[in-house]
């Protein structure tokens, strides 16, 4: 089904707890490295769960840097470990949410962006082996805050949505945006359910609540 003609929109999703189990991914990289001698206390040492601000700037989850700081540290085989991993990454398909792809087929890709926070190389990655890539009009990693990537995106009368699990996005994105509507996605499986802003317009527990909103809530949207 299609949004009404006279609406124009982009819809910006995050990846990483929205459309992709971050958190079942992550066990299952675990065991990747526990398979090659590394033990899930070290593993946890060297893995940087978001990107964060330090003096030196950006810092972001790469886990070639990690195999190779491993390789020094413990001795592991670093090439058998980096090929395991990519052949991990081939399976990542299953790892999406089961209720991404409904979502998706309500809209015109034209009307779909998808904008992920990380390692450029290793998120590729990630994001192409689940095959969404071709639901969306642009995929953009990133280590800019997201709404400086939605500045460049939309244009000017075009109704923004945005739908990520990270409440300082979400809050950036208002302040940014402030007709645009938010939503927070706090599934059962969320790293970040904690996480609270009063500048979100919806809270919702998965994407089936997402068009629920918009076809049902004080939004009045039809889809």
């Amino acid at each position: 089904m299609r949004w009404l003609e006279q609406i124009f929109m982009k819809i910006f999703l995050d990846f990483d707890d929205v459309l992709f189990n971050t958190k079942s991914f992550k066990r299952g990289l675990v065991g990747v490295f526990k398979k090659n001698g590394v033990s899930k206390k070290d593993f946890l040492a060297t893995y940087k769960d978001y990107p964060t601000i330090t003096r030196k700037g950006l810092k972001k989850y790469d886990p070639f840097r990690q195999i190779k700081l491993l390789e020094k540290k413990l001795g592991i085989d670093g090439e058998k470990t980096k090929r395991d991993m990519l052949k991990f990454l081939e399976s990542c398909k299953k790892f999406v949410f089961s209720d991404v792809k409904n979502f998706l087929r309500h809209f015109d890709k034209n009307e779909l962006f998808l904008i992920s926070y990380g390692h450029t190389g290793f998120q590729n990655k990630k994001i192409k082996h689940t095959r969404l890539s071709s639901h969306f009009a642009k995929v953009v990693v990133t280590d800019e805050m997201k709404a400086r990537v939605v500045e460049r995106l939309a244009k000017s009368g075009e109704r923004i949505v945005f739908l990520d699990d990270r409440a300082d996005q979400v809050e950036e994105i208002k302040k940014s945006f402030p007709e645009s509507v938010t939503f927070l996605v706090k599934r059962k499986e969320g790293r970040y359910n904690d996480s609270r802003t009063k500048y979100v317009d919806w809270e919702v527990g998965n994407l089936k609540e997402v068009l629920s909103a918009m076809k049902n809530g004080s939004l009045k949207w039809r889809i």
